[in-house]
């Protein structure tokens, strides 16, 4: 799972070492390089039930892998018979101009992807879990327990959700509205902004800190 050093820069001492791993153990696999990728699993395919990745980082600043990456974890996870996770949690149900990210390469077909934040528009809180068949018929009935799992209220709205990102076309609109952001911030041409990165309306802005006075908390914080 990559590690997202950009997220911990500016907390100092308060996360000396966070990441996915204990400072013992494990191996970092940097976001997108498949070189990495295999040597961990020629040494550790045997220990390693599956591999999740965001198709596109969030908090890392709107990430996209290289092109091709994710069809060559899915094939290096079926070689070695590793699950292939895609976690859309924040990428998923339109936001990237695709329903889901990872449908923005060709060929590609996670086993297991989970879902949140948008899969009940907001109305009530809901996380999914949505495999393929072989994967998912894996558990039997009432191996899975959950206190409040299957709300009557979340399902409705969730696939309430579902039809209007179909009926109202929200992914083609979010690509659509995404171009039109783009284009109007590439002609506005704003003096600290160093680059854009993203797609439809996942976006993010790196801004140009050298000058105390506009540094990205500071306009988070006058946009609050």
């Amino acid at each position: 799972m990559p590690l997202a050093t950009e997220v911990i820069k500016g907390f100092g001492q308060h996360v000396p070492n966070v990441g996915p791993f204990a400072p013992t153990i494990g191996k970092l696999i940097p976001y997108g390089d498949l070189d990495v990728l295999a040597e961990v699993f020629i040494q550790d395919a045997h220990k390693i039930a599956a591999f999740l990745v965001e198709p596109v980082q969030g908090y890392a600043g709107t990430r996209f892998p290289p092109k091709g990456c994710l069809k060559g974890v899915q094939d290096l996870c079926k070689q070695y018979n590793i699950l292939f996770m895609c976690d859309e949690v924040q990428s998923g149900y339109g936001r990237t101009g695709k329903d889901l990210a990872y449908q923005h390469e060709e060929d590609v077909k996670p086993d297991i992807v989970t879902l949140g934040k948008a899969v009940t528009a907001g109305f009530y809180p809901m996380a999914i879990i949505m495999g393929k068949k072989e994967v998912m018929d894996v558990l039997g009935k009432y191996e899975v327990a959950s206190t409040f799992g299957g709300s009557p209220v979340a399902c409705a709205a969730a696939l309430a959700a579902l039809d209007i990102l179909e009926e109202e076309s929200l992914s083609t609109r979010s690509q659509k509205l995404g171009d039109l952001l783009f284009r109007t911030l590439r002609d506005l041409d704003p003096p600290h902004v160093l680059e854009y990165r993203g797609s439809a309306l996942f976006q993010t802005l790196v801004i140009d800190e050298s000058n105390l006075k506009v540094t990205g908390r500071r306009i988070a914080a006058l946009l609050a």
